[in-house]
């Protein structure tokens, strides 16, 4: 390869590099207040019935940016936990708990909510930041306390529902998940986190 042809590929990369660069937006402090999780957190909800299910917060991943032509350059954030649920998986697993990214020039910042607890799923996806600042804010008191700063966030994802899955969560913006209704009328709620 002629050092002509190496030049003008290596210029053609560093223009490409630096147009994606300029497209990235970041989390605000505002938006990342948004996650209260820190890694090593265990997280136990309980149902009225007694039976309980324990989340281990694994990681907390921040500056992230997705890769790849056409990937939308903004910072991801997300939390992912252990649940050790045997009627998802033979073995302990590892999911999403919560998925915050940044606006980019068309879209506002938004959230996904991913709780799993023994067999149901919350299937919330992207609700927008700015909307959830205008929720009204409820005082819930749980196992684990009073939480006074409190939203109610409804499933999203137009899937027709199983029974045991998760309708309605409630975010406390200081502590997160307190507490979630299924769809079979159980509701679960925050025993106590470590």
């Amino acid at each position: 390869m002629t050092s002509r042809v190496f030049i003008k590929i290596a210029v053609m990369l560093a223009l490409v590099n630096m147009s994606c660069a300029q497209n990235r937006t970041y989390l605000t402090e505002q938006e990342q207040a948004w996650n209260p999780y820190k890694g090593g957190q265990v997280l136990v909800f309980g149902a009225v019935s007694g039976r309980t299910d324990t989340l281990e917060i694994t990681r907390v991943e921040d500056k992230q940016f997705p890769d790849g032509l056409g990937a939308l350059q903004n910072e991801r954030l997300r939390v992912l936990v252990r649940i050790n649920d045997l009627s998802v998986s033979k073995k302990p697993i590892e999911v999403m708990l919560l998925y915050i990214y940044s606006k980019t020039t068309k879209y506002s910042s938004k959230i996904s909510f991913e709780l799993t607890l023994a067999e149901g799923r919350f299937w919330g996806k992207g609700y927008s930041i700015d909307e959830l600042e205008k929720y009204e804010e409820l005082s819930i008191q749980t196992a684990s306390g009073k939480f006074d700063d409190v939203i109610m966030i409804e499933d999203n994802s137009n899937r027709i529902l199983e029974e045991n899955e998760i309708t309605t969560i409630f975010w406390s913006k200081s502590v997160g998940y307190v507490k979630c209704e299924k769809k079979d009328g159980t509701t679960w709620e925050l025993y106590s986190t470590k």
